[in-house]
């Protein structure tokens, strides 16, 4: 959904040629930003998911504290990737832009997704049925989801930033 989306705006004209647009070198030296902050995100993201996990933790409230430093950093680096895709696809705000109805879908697309993540990490949480290891294992599940995500974002934004 979230590709068929953004496919839709790339379709509709958001990646206007430069003399489409009244302001060509604000609107590129913004759509360029945007761009470096997508790939800041994911090279930020991609570099944390080569360290070792949790290398110093050896007891269960030190995995669990690390675990969710972990996962609040990996959802850092979505909230930035988001955001900046987000305004991305907002940057052409003209009215024969799609950017609203694309906005718009792409937010009901993260909604969904949020909701998917945290209900199969809870479906996990809950085959622990109350182990010690159930709250980092569920941290960890938060995690994985959210980059093999983002991810999947770098694939729609490698065709947004081709455009």
């Amino acid at each position: 959904m979230l590709k068929s989306a953004l496919l839709a705006l790339l379709l509709a004209g958001v990646s206007a040629q430069q003399s489409d647009l009244p302001e060509s070198k604000g609107y590129e030296a913004k759509r360029s930003a945007l761009l470096a902050e997508i790939s800041g995100a994911l090279s930020r993201e991609e570099s944390q998911q080569q360290l070792a996990f949790c290398p110093d933790a050896s007891t269960t409230i030190e995995i669990n504290q690390c675990a969710a430093t972990e996962f609040t950093k990996t959802d850092l680096n979505y909230r930035h990737l988001l955001i900046a895709l987000f305004k991305l696809v907002r940057l052409d705000d003209s009215p024969e832009s799609r950017s609203k109805q694309v906005s718009r879908s792409l937010d009901q697309g993260d909604a969904a997704w949020v909701t998917y993540r945290q209900k199969s990490c809870t479906a996990l949480f809950e085959s622990y049925q109350g182990g010690t290891a159930a709250t980092s294992a569920a941290l960890q599940c938060k995690q994985a989801l959210t980059w093999s995500h983002m991810k999947e974002l770098a694939d729609t934004f490698d065709v947004l930033r081709q455009s």
